[in-house]
């Protein structure tokens, strides 16, 4: 695993499903294993999950070069808790 994780969301369903259940989970995710990241794209596709909350729960929006090159060099692909999470942890 890199030193300095970020796992990235990269698709709308992981989103929903976190949305459906307890989006307060990637807030975990964010101090136990590392940084969370969602794309904009995926954050303007989503209803009912804004980017206020996302920055409540130390979810950032990866943008720009930095999203570019996350989405585009896929470090890892984490599954875990208890069903295939979906979430993609790249090499930020």
């Amino acid at each position: 695993m890199p030193a300095d994780p970020t796992v990235l969301l990269a698709d709308a369903d992981v989103l929903i499903d976190y949305r459906e259940s307890d989006l307060a989970i990637l807030g975990l995710v964010g101090q136990h294993v590392g940084r969370v990241a969602v794309l904009p794209p995926v954050l303007d596709e989503v209803e009912g999950v804004t980017a206020t909350e996302c920055a409540d729960l130390g979810i950032g929006t990866a943008a720009g070069q930095g999203a570019a090159r996350a989405a585009g060099s896929l470090g890892y692909v984490t599954c875990a808790v208890s069903d295939v999470l979906g979430i993609i942890d790249s090499r930020g």
